[in-house]
């Protein structure tokens, strides 16, 4: 606390903080004698701030002395004004600071202000302010006179702007986590000369400025912060909200969109660019064309990018043929120097960044040169020759393929011929077709033994002409071929690489020089052929064929104007003029340097066959030998197979070498490509399994056995036990040479683990272990659980909840396999002998279900047991039972359902106070409970645990289910409020009330009830005589009170339960098996019986009235039976009361119910409507909705063939 004067700063004297200074200056004070001065009149609170507030005053006269006071004494309070000494000595003593302040003061004149500072206030608390002053510090004024009196509240005002050091104006950062900075602002105002200080910053981070989608860092204590991993090429803004120790908080500065920066963490290429100009295949008609593309973009924020051009004759671009331009800024580029003539060319742009990283375009660009046109390059005529006679009419010219030199360009050939002008000048004397694409043309029908003359012209588009010399020929087209004739030799197989072929003297009828042609292939249609021509002979001698090859000939013969004609037939020979053995071939198993997996094995090897025409493999010869040099060799001949089986054993563990020789039918043998060895091997014994024991054995000297092995070839064998400590057998004791399937141990260790196998070993020593290891455990010994401690609370602990948790030390049991469970005993005595005990408990843990008696002593211990219930003790221990306050139950609670119905979210007021009203001063959080039903949510495990701050609770995993939800405070000893209001969450939100026992709940939909009506249930075990086993009262109270009559705007269920009735409740007298239950409510008048469905131990009705209820036993009613008709007078006017006639019944068998109002005329009026499956009504109205008129009405309700009447009067 301070003082300070606004006038006379310089007069300031130290202030008396304690009884003793203040008394000291009232002794000094007293050498001279005071009266005791004017009470102040204007005490007010002139300013106020952080935790402070500045009072203010003129000083008054002491009228005896002629004198200003010098000493006052203020006091205040929070909860009344202090205008009276009872308030003074009373009311003004607060908790959070000093009720009486003590200020002396010297120098300061009457009538002169003074101002004092009180610090160390709360913030938002309203104080009260009186204060007496006196002369001499004994002669005390009264109280102050001031009008109103002064009072006021400390408060807070939010800390300054945050201005940010970095990271603005779309910087650049070059890291994906880059670090925020910020100035530290002020507490707001002069907070901090008051103990207020920034505690922590909030910082967000968003791509986008409205900050929907942000990244959010908490509670952030210094004035920088470190990003999480941004994403690459990508705008943020920023902000940061600066939290004083109160909570209040400020915005970052400047504004939301200078606060951004861009991540270029990683450097990325730029696109690539589409080439746009000369297009593919453009023909450019100059010698500097222009090339163009489009723009190119890089990721990375502001960067500039340049090009690089790359055009060649090459399409590979080699270094020789390119020409390079880098550095290009446009999107275009205009050749400097001429290119070639005719050329083409290829090109491409790389797109560049800063940073040197390239693209290369799309696509390769192709265009050709062509700045003069020029005529196709010169040919000439290649058939006919010359002069040439043609044997045929309609003969084909032919001519050399020109070409044009220019790209782009095409052209066609143009024929022209004449019989009659040689010099082909005269168009009327010769023929002429034009736009001819081959390089041949055949020309129509010519006349017999005429001269032509003919020209072959090429023109391209320009038009451009090159043409042929003339040339001529003459047509003789009239000629027979040569007579038929036969083959003669060779045929079949032949001895010989170079056979002689012959055939027949072929005779042409025009007397002209035969000639032959012979064709020999591989291919019997001859699609592949060698020949030789112009044969004048009926014989031939081939070239050397292949050996083993198959061969077809024929041959034509043929005149001088080339015709033909073909053997009459063709042959057909095998060459085989070397006598050849066996193809090579390899052995297949047994598999070289293997071991045979029986003592007769089987041999296999490749087929192989005779490469001779006609010959092939007639038989195999097999050749076994301990020897490699087959010096000593066995051997089978005549195998018509490429295998064999040995009928005989081989030595066991001998190596064989072994071959096998092929003989062809004619000519000659081959032995197998290789030798192979094997080792001939006996096999082990055969598999077998293990039989017993394994698992816990209660015998320290077992008996194992196992099944009977046998050996695939009838050898002896023996078993080798073998067990051990160890589970990979490093420690192990065998017994060998054993001839039963079994073996005894002896004298085994107690609780020790032993695993065991056992092996067949046969006379070759060839060993198979088990297929499996066993192990056991020897139990022979019963042992008791190891010894254990308790833990919690400890010894002679005072707790302060009613339901509090006992902790001791896990234990084990020291047998194999055995678990452990506990016993709990504990007792209002120490020596137990009144005991209440927990058995079965599976856990060192217990938590209290019912309340323990508060300040009693409570001694407790634990038993340990074995399966075989032996039992270990714990020491004893005690506690004291303390009262402290229990929380208030959470209010405001209510519950969201989401549209799809996915998720609840649930949300509930702060819980301030306890049920005794003290302050809630040590709260621990909110424990959310939620079950399928009612009943087990009460004994249900809190579905969340939320700390003192959280007052919502969203469950994600509803998905269109429904749940029963409730919220309870709990303090730091795990005291728990009692519940919220019970929510039912599913095909529509309703909140449960019920009595203490749970005997009753009441479903109410939300929307059915005003928010601002509460509800309350209340027993009455006074009135449960008789049939009545139970009643209950069903309250609204509003802001004025309690509601009679109060009607819910739905149907709300009331389910009565039969298990929360005690027993003596729900017994019946004998021969009362006819009774069963129903709910009766009360109208005012008489008790109308609703009905009820049973079901699952309840009564469940639907009603909209609260007021008074009974669930009675019944006569059950074997037949329809009315049961209630109330009001005899309606009158329908909408008021709540008497609005509607009621017609309640029983129909145990089911039947339709029907009811009609009829006029006293017999008129039918309406149609009663059904309230629920016992009830019928009727509102006074027509059956459209038309109020009737008053009178005297008939009801009547029908069910099967009965008939019930009565009347009813219709009033104002």
């Amino acid at each position: 606390m301070g003082i300070n004067k606004a006038k006379h700063s310089g007069l300031l004297r130290e202030i008396a903080r304690g009884a003793g200074l203040f008394l000291l200056a009232a002794i000094f004070a007293a050498s001279r004698s005071y009266g005791a001065p004017d009470a102040v009149t204007n005490l007010k609170i002139a300013s106020g701030g952080f935790r402070h507030l500045v009072l203010s005053w003129t000083a008054p006269y002491d009228t005896a002395s002629s004198t200003a006071a010098a000493f006052y004494n203020i006091r205040m309070s929070t909860y009344t004004p202090i205008i009276s000494e009872g308030d003074w000595n009373s009311n003004s003593s607060i908790n959070s600071a000093p009720y009486n302040i003590s200020v002396s003061t010297s120098g300061v004149g009457g009538g002169e202000p003074v101002n004092f500072t009180v610090t160390g206030l709360v913030d938002g608390v309203n104080y009260f302010f009186a204060v007496k002053s006196s002369t001499d510090g004994i002669n005390w004024s009264g109280l102050d006179t001031s009008s109103p009196e002064p009072f006021s509240s400390p408060y807070n005002t939010n800390p300054g702007n945050v201005n940010v050091n970095n990271l603005m104006y779309g910087q650049i950062v070059y890291t994906s986590t880059p670090t925020l900075t910020w100035g530290a602002p002020s507490c707001g105002s002069s907070d901090a000369n008051y103990g207020d200080f920034i505690s922590s910053y909030t910082i967000e981070v968003s791509t986008d400025i409205l900050f929907v989608n942000k990244i959010t860092k908490d509670s952030h204590a210094s004035d920088s912060w470190v990003t999480p991993p941004l994403s690459e090429n990508t705008t943020y803004y920023w902000r940061v909200k600066a939290m004083d120790s109160e909570g209040l908080y400020s915005l970052s500065y400047p504004t939301q969109a200078d606060r951004r920066f861009i991540v270029n963490a990683s450097s990325e290429p730029p696109s690539s660019c589409a080439l746009a100009s000369p297009i593919n295949n453009q023909i450019f008609g100059g010698l500097q064309p222009n090339l163009q593309w489009a723009a190119a973009t890089d990721p990375d924020p502001n960067e500039l990018i340049t090009y690089t051009v790359f055009f060649s004759t090459n399409p590979n671009f080699s270094l020789e043929t390119t020409t390079t331009v880098p550095s290009v800024a446009d999107i275009q580029y205009q050749v400097t120097f001429n290119l070639i003539e005719n050329a083409t060319y290829y090109w491409k742009v790389f797109s560049v960044d800063f940073t040197s990283m390239q693209t290369q375009s799309a696509s390769t660009g192709v265009f050709e040169i062509n700045a003069s046109p020029e005529a196709p390059a010169a040919f000439a005529q290649t058939a006919p020759a010359n002069g040439e006679m043609v044997l045929i009419s309609t003969p084909t010219l032919a001519w050399q393929a020109s070409s044009d030199p220019d790209p782009g360009d095409s052209f066609s050939y143009t024929v022209i011929y004449s019989s009659s002008d040689p010099t082909l000048l005269d168009a009327a004397e010769y023929h002429r077709i034009d736009g001819i694409g081959a390089t041949y043309y055949k020309l129509p029908e010519l006349s017999e033994a005429v001269s032509y003359y003919w020209q072959v012209h090429a023109i391209d588009l320009t038009p451009l002409d090159t043409f042929t010399a003339i040339r001529s020929f003459f047509v003789n087209a009239v000629e027979a071929p040569p007579s038929a004739f036969n083959l003669l030799s060779s045929s079949g197989i032949v001895s010989t690489q170079s056979p002689v072929f012959t055939w027949e003297t072929a005779v042409d009828p025009d007397g002209d020089t035969v000639r032959y042609n012979i064709f020999v292939s591989t291919a019997q249609d001859f699609s592949v052929y060698s020949s030789s021509a112009g044969l004048l002979n009926t014989g031939y001698t081939a070239s050397p064929l292949n050996e083993n090859a198959t061969y077809y000939w024929k041959v034509e013969a043929y005149d001088y104007l080339s015709n033909t004609r073909a053997s009459n037939q063709s042959f057909k020979i095998f060459i085989n003029a070397i006598a050849e053995p066996p193809a090579a071939f390899e052995l297949v198993a047994p598999a070289n340097s293997s071991a045979s997996a029986y003592l007769n094995p089987i041999f296999d090897w490749g087929d192989t066959s005779d490469p001779d025409p006609g010959d092939y493999v007639a038989s195999y010869t097999l050749f076994y030998s301990t020897y490699q040099d087959f010096s000593v060799q066995s051997q089978v001949a005549g195998i018509s197979v490429s295998s064999y089986s040995l009928t005989s054993n081989l030595e066991n563990g001998a190596t064989y070498y072994w071959k096998v020789l092929a003989a062809s039918q004619i000519s000659g043998q081959r032995f197998s490509n290789s030798t192979w060895y094997f080792t001939a091997a006996n096999q082990p014994p055969s598999s077998f399994s293990l039989l017993s024991s394994s698992g816990i054995i209660s015998t320290a000297s077992p008996l194992l056995s196992w099944q009977a092995a046998s050996d695939p070839e009838s050898d002896n064998f023996t078993y080798t036990f073998i067990y051990s400590r160890n589970s990979d057998f490093s420690a192990a004791i065998s017994s060998a040479g054993l001839t039963a399937a079994n073996y005894a141990l002896s004298s085994l260790e107690e609780n020790a683990q032993y695993f065991w196998y056992a092996r067949a070993v046969d006379s070759w020593n060839n060993e198979r272990n088990s297929s499996q290891t066993f192990s056991f455990y020897i139990n022979a010994l019963a042992e008791a659980p190891a010894a254990f401690s308790l833990n919690s609370p400890a010894d002679k602990a005072a707790v302060g909840t009613t339901k509090p948790q006992l902790l001791w030390n896990q234990t084990s049991d020291p047998d194999p396999g055995e678990g452990v469970t506990y016993s709990l005993w504990y007792s209002r005595s120490p020596d137990f002998t009144s005991r209440t005990e927990i058995n079965s408990l599976t856990s060192a843990a217990y938590t209290f279900t019912e309340d323990l008696v508060i300040g009693a002593t409570y001694y407790w211990r634990v038993y340990a047991a074995g399966t075989d219930s032996l039992t270990a003790q714990s020491a004893d221990r005690s506690f004291v039972v303390v009262e402290f306050a229990k929380p208030l139950a959470p209010s405001g609670f209510a519950i969201a359902v989401s549209a799809d119905k996915k998720k609840a979210v649930l949300s509930w007021e702060a819980v301030t106070k306890n049920e005794d009203g003290t302050a809630l001063g040590n709260l621990s959080g909110y424990r959310v409970y939620r079950s399928y039903d009612f009943d087990s949510l009460f004994t249900a495990t809190a579905a969340a645990t939320l700390g003192a701050a959280t007052l919502s609770w969203s469950d994600d995993d509803v998905y269109g289910r429904s749940f029963f939800y409730m919220v309870k405070a709990f303090n730091a000893w795990g005291t728990e409020s009692q519940p919220s209001k019970i929510f039912k969450a599913g095909s529509e939100n309703t909140y449960l009330l019920y009595p203490a026992d749970k005997s009753l709940t009441v479903e109410i939909p939300v929307e059915s009830i005003s928010p601002e009506v509460q509800l309350n249930i209340e027993r009455h075990n006074d009135l449960e005589t008789g049939s009545v086993l139970a009643a209950y009262s069903v309250k609204a109270v509003g802001a004025s009170g309690e509601l009679p009559g109060y009607k819910f705007s739905k149907s709300v269920k009331f389910s009565f339960k039969y298990s929360a009735l005690s027993a003596a409740r729900q017994r019946r007298a004998p021969g009362s098996e006819t009774l069963t239950t129903g709910v009766f409510w009360f109208n005012g008048v008489e008790w109308v019986f609703l009905g009820g469905e049973s079901a699952d131990g309840s009564v469940t009705v639907d009603s909209v009235h609260t007021g008074l209820y009974q669930l009675r036993t019944v006569s059950r009613s074997t037949e329809f039976n009315t049961l209630s008709v109330w009001p005899k007078i309606i009158t329908p006017n909408s008021d709540g009361v008497n609005d509607e006639l009621n017609y309640t019944f029983e129909n145990p068998g089911l039947d339709p119910v029907e009811g009609y109002i009829y006029e006293l005329s017999g008129s039918r009026a309406a149609r009663m409507s059904a309230k629920t499956d016992y009830w019928l009504i009727w509102p006074g109205t027509d059956d459209s909705g038309n109020r009737v008129v008053p009178g005297i009405y008939i009801y009547q309700v029908r069910c099967g063939d009965r008939i019930y009447n009565g009347t009813v009067v219709v009033a104002r």
